[in-house]
């Protein structure tokens, strides 16, 4: 059920996304309709993470506790295979050298990462529409290093040190699927 869950909100992101493009590209639209347009985005993630987290096989505490696992008791260690599993997923290096290398769809990185640079992206485009990005409107090399920097920050974190981060699924998998069918099927 996870999958088919995954599959169709993965499907209703494409539409929302080419929703929102279509709603920034009109002349006539405004920064606020270009943010409600993107809250489509950030619902669809919401429940996309909500499903993750119910599937053990779906979990990025899982990634990072067997990566940190490697450590023998070594806190340093520990964080540097930390940040090494974060970055393997994320940026793939320093500088974001293969940005979205890894690309997972996993319960806690959707949820902490990705929806954080959608956010972001959403933001960046109704400030665009806003006028407050000046004459140079869109810029792709300005927001992508504003994603970018999200990343670098994502990557330093340790698990753990957030709320509502744990080990372990949450949540039941058939009452999500069903809450997902209802609204996105």
């Amino acid at each position: 059920l996870a999958d088919l869950g995954r599959q169709l909100l993965a499907n209703r992101f494409i539409e929302s996304y080419q929703s929102l493009l279509a709603v920034y590209a009109r002349n006539s639209s405004t920064s606020a309709d270009v943010t409600e347009s993107g809250k489509a985005l950030l619902d669809i993630l919401s429940a996309l993470d909500q499903l993750l987290l119910t599937n053990p096989h779906f979990l990025l505490s899982n990634w990072i506790a067997d990566a940190k696992s490697w450590s023998s008791s070594n806190a340093s260690y520990a964080s540097y295979l930390e940040y090494n599993a974060r970055n393997q997923l994320t940026l793939w290096g320093p500088d974001g050298e293969i940005n979205d290398y890894a690309s997972k769809q996993w319960g806690g990185l959707v949820g902490a990462y990705y929806t954080t640079r959608w956010s972001t992206f959403i933001q960046y485009l109704a400030d665009v529409k806003d006028g407050k990005n000046g004459a140079a409107g869109y810029n792709a090399t300005e927001i992508s290093e504003r994603l970018i920097e999200i990343g670098e920050e994502w990557c330093l974190q340790t698990w753990g040190e957030r709320s509502g981060e744990g080990g372990g699924a949450k949540g039941n998998g058939l009452q999500t699927i069903k809450m997902i069918l209802e609204k996105w099927g």
